[in-house]
Order: C-alpha cells, then sequence, then structure tokens
C-alpha cells in the first residue's frame, strides 16, 4: 500500500548528515572563498613578479585554502595565520 511514509521512505533513499564534509554553499562561505582566493591570487602574482618566495607561497597556499576549507571563520583565521610570517618580516623582504 502506498502512504505518506511509505512514499517519504523511498524518496529519503540516503538522508543527507550534516558532518559528511559537504561544502557549504552559503553566502558568507561563498564571499569568503572568493576574497580569500583573489588575495591569494594577487600576492600569488606580486610574488612571481618580485621573485619573492615567501609571497609566492603564502598567495598559492591563499589561492587553494578555499577549496578544502568551508568555515568563513576558519578561513579567515588561517587567512591571518597565513598573513603572520609576511607582517613580521616585512622589512627583510
Amino acid at each position: 500500500m502506498v502512504d505518506d511514509a511509505n512514499i517519504e521512505r523511498l524518496l529519503n533513499v540516503a538522508p543527507r548528515r550534516a558532518d559528511t564534509g559537504c561544502m557549504d554553499f552559503s553566502f558568507s562561505s561563498l564571499f569568503s572563498g572568493l576574497l580569500v582566493s583573489s588575495i591569494g591570487g594577487g600576492l600569488f602574482l606580486y610574488g612571481k613578479a618580485s621573485q619573492k618566495m615567501l609571497i609566492l607561497g603564502a598567495g598559492l597556499v591563499l589561492s587553494i585554502l578555499p577549496f578544502f576549507i568551508s568555515n568563513p571563520l576558519l578561513l579567515w583565521g588561517l587567512t591571518a595565520a597565513t598573513f603572520i610570517p609576511l607582517y613580521s618580516l616585512r622589512h627583510s623582504l
């Protein structure tokens, strides 16, 4: 017999769990990823043009980081952690 409970059970073959590690498509996640990767692309191009390997490496890390981190707070925290060596070594670069 087909009733609402059987239809819901058939349609929900694999219920989605919150801890599956899927990408979060919220506005804050997408905007943060776009902004951080744009900053990383700029740093990468500047490091390549000026042949400064630390800046080039930081730009590469920031360009790739949003592909693996979907939490905006964690993404901005790791972005800040990437800028610490650049800021502390700014006069020697």
